[in-house]
């Protein structure tokens, strides 16, 4: 048996199909403070790989497993044109975040 999708990443694929925080709980038995970690922690990926991040630098940079990065970037992939609203209002959250990094984040290796 090959390794599966993890439940981080079939967490966001809810809330980029629309559901809400209270639908998602309520289907995954997380709570709504996980929920919203793993979809900053899933913006986050995004933002790095618009900007030109590899899969390693996002991994060393948001301490992500290499597979999650992987499954997010899949993920926004198939969902950046059909769930476009809900990903323009959650990497809109991730600009302060690089903002606040942008001494460790301005230079590419």
């Amino acid at each position: 048996i090959g390794p599966t999708v993890s439940h981080k990443t079939k967490i966001i694929e809810l809330y980029l199909k629309g559901y809400e925080y209270t639908e998602i709980e309520q289907r995954t038995r997380h709570t709504g403070e996980s929920i919203k970690r793993y979809i900053t922690g899933f913006s986050k990926v995004v933002l790095l790989s618009n900007q030109g991040y590899s899969i390693l630098q996002i991994r060393e940079l948001t301490s992500s497993s290499e597979k999650v990065v992987t499954e997010y970037l899949a993920l926004y992939e198939s969902y950046k044109e059909i769930g476009f609203d809900r990903l323009s209002q959650i990497t809109s959250s991730a600009v302060e975040w690089l903002d606040l990094k942008k001494g460790g984040l301005g230079v590419k290796q």
